[in-house]
C-alpha cells in the first residue's frame, strides 16, 4: 500500500514515465489523475 502511493506521489510530482508504467503495471489498470483521486 504504502509502495503504490509513494509510486503515484512520484507520478504526481515529477511526471515520471517509469514510475506510472510501473504503477499501470501494478494496478492492472490504467491510471489517470481521476483514477489517483478516486484511490486517495
Amino acid at each position: 500500500m504504502q509502495q503504490c502511493h509513494d509510486d503515484m506521489r512520484r507520478t504526481i510530482i515529477l511526471g515520471m514515465d517509469d514510475a506510472h508504467a510501473i504503477l499501470e503495471t501494478r494496478l492492472g489498470k490504467e491510471v489517470t489523475p481521476d483514477t489517483i483521486n478516486n484511490y486517495m
